[in-house]
């Protein structure tokens, strides 16, 4: 079972990587949520998106499907605040990337570390 496959919010396509969150939030205490770390994780973000919109999908759906696509991941156990979100997140499964797009992903992420 995967846990936070939406990396805290990172990887729904929301930020612009000057947010500071209050510190009640516990990403104020991330570093993937601070300065450099998080501008250079949102430009990750940032290429992802055209593979979410090849398949007409979302940021978010594109995080949960990649997620649900690795192997030994049989469930996904991600968060939602309201019904929108719920529907949201079930748009990541039904569908799958193709060998291309896990690729190029891969390679973003390796290349980010």
């Amino acid at each position: 079972m995967a846990f936070a496959p939406l990396a805290k919010g990172l990887l729904s396509g929301k930020f612009n990587g000057s947010e500071i969150f209050p510190a009640n939030d516990n990403r104020s205490n991330n570093n993937w949520f601070k300065g450099e770390e998080f501008k250079k994780r949102v430009e990750l973000v940032e290429k992802m998106k055209p593979i979410a919109a090849k398949h007409g999908k979302s940021m978010t759906q594109l995080a949960i499907n990649w997620n649900l696509c690795q192997s030994g991941v049989i469930s996904s156990l991600i968060g939602a605040r309201n019904a929108e979100q719920v529907r949201e997140n079930a748009g990541g499964s039904g569908w799958k990337l193709d060998p291309e797009d896990l690729l190029t992903i891969e390679e973003l992420v390796i290349n980010i570390q």
